[in-house]
């Protein structure tokens, strides 16, 4: 954000008797002068009092500064020699490549010359940036449940002006997948308020049902986390004394190195998009990724309203019952029904799943934001990030007892 642009003064010296009519030469120049003066237009910088709201910084590069580690990595995977770029952004066919990432805080000269700060909330609470210009946004980064975070952000009062993280009411959203509608690819969800088509409880298909009919096991779940806040654990424990489960992964006896997922729409009936934490909002790629094979996923997460992620009736909401012996014996009912377990995926003739790698993806959509002019022109400060981020957010009890 640059200063306005200043328009010299008119000199101090300039009278009547400063250009002499008689002489051309010197009038001659005046006109000229004038005549540049009325055509020039001086170039747009934005400023907090431009009306143009659909500016973009077409002709500036945007700094950005990783200040922080992202989980041990100075870079944030950043695959241009530890920067990204135009190189990265046209990776995701970005909009906008004028944006430059780098950890290399001696990039600038002064790093009061960044556009914007990145600090990566879960592990980096020490040593915070001093504000060393009131132009620079200072984002605060987070993909983990507010359970992760150990530490009281008060001290961060009126330190942030941005955020992103997986909520939707963040200034740049990080999402962990999308549901498109298949024939505009308009986006449906996540969404507030996803205006869904209403299910088919009468879908039948053919091609659905013999891909069914291959499937050899009942349940999934990759899994690396073994202790989770919610005690999911416990629930999944519970689960394997009435029904086969598989478990992939640190927590499992299983091992999967290639084509993991497609298991799912080979092999698995079902599979377990169980979060490790129930937090308003945190639901990840555990759940997309299930969505995006020929499953049907079973949700634990903290969500309020499911629909705000998926399509309804393509997916099972563990705390729709009251306990596990009434939710093993629905999953039960449905692989004993095949046409009912075929209704889970009605919303697949309608809609189609969009997962992406966490980067480049997020480089995009940062820099979408930083050309916004709307947003950037707008005044805004994070009085409390604790309140915003972390207090009321999570309730790990779980309406299924387990």
């Amino acid at each position: 954000m640059s200063d306005k642009v200043g328009l010299v003064s008119e000199s101090s010296t300039n009278d009547c008797s400063y250009f002499p009519v008689k002489k051309s030469k010197y009038f001659l120049m005046t006109l000229l002068g004038f005549a540049v003066f009325i055509l020039y237009t001086p170039p747009k910088v934005f400023n907090d009092t431009d009306n143009q709201q659909d500016f973009l910084y077409e002709n500036k590069t945007i700094n950005i500064l990783f200040w922080t580690k992202y989980f041990g990595n100075y870079d944030w995977y950043a695959e241009e020699d530890g920067n990204a770029g135009i190189k990265t952004l046209n990776s995701v066919n970005c909009p906008v490549t004028n944006c430059f990432f780098t950890h290399n805080h001696s990039f600038l000269s002064n790093i009061a010359d960044f556009d914007a700060i990145m600090i990566h909330g879960p592990e980096y609470l020490h040593n915070i940036p001093p504000h060393f210009s009131s132009k620079q946004m200072y984002i605060f980064v987070s993909l983990e449940a507010p359970t992760f975070i150990r530490e009281d952000l008060n001290r961060f009062n009126n330190y942030y002006n941005m955020t992103m993280t997986y909520r939707m009411d963040s200034d740049v959203e990080w999402d962990y997948g999308k549901i498109l509608k298949s024939d505009t690819k308009e986006v449906i969800a996540p969404s507030k308020n996803p205006n869904w088509k209403l299910s088919d409880d009468k879908f039948f298909d053919e091609e659905y049902l013999k891909i069914y009919q291959n499937k050899t096991r009942s349940i999934a779940w990759f899994v690396s986390n073994c202790d989770a806040f919610n005690k999911r654990q416990d629930l999944v424990k519970k689960m394997q004394q009435l029904i086969d489960i598989d478990i992939y992964g640190k927590c499992g006896n299983l091992s999967c190195t290639a084509n993991c997922d497609q298991l799912l729409t080979t092999t698995y009936k079902f599979y377990l998009s169980f979060e490790n934490s129930l937090c308003q909002e945190y639901v990840t790629e555990k759940f997309y990724r299930a969505l995006n094979q020929m499953t049907i996923p079973i949700i634990f997460n903290g969500a309020k309203d499911k629909k705000m992620y998926g399509p309804p009736k393509s997916f099972i909401d563990v705390n729709e019952f009251d306990t596990v012996e009434n939710l093993v014996n629905y999953l039960k009912s449905l692989m004993n029904n095949p046409r009912e377990y075929l209704k889970y995926f009605w919303w697949k003739k309608h809609y189609s799943v969009k997962t992406h790698p966490v980067f480049p993806y997020i480089h995009c959509e940062l820099c979408k934001k930083l050309n916004d002019k709307t947003f950037m022109s707008a005044k805004r400060q994070y009085e409390s990030i604790q309140s915003w981020y972390i207090d009321n957010m999570c309730n790990q009890s779980a309406h299924i007892q387990f």
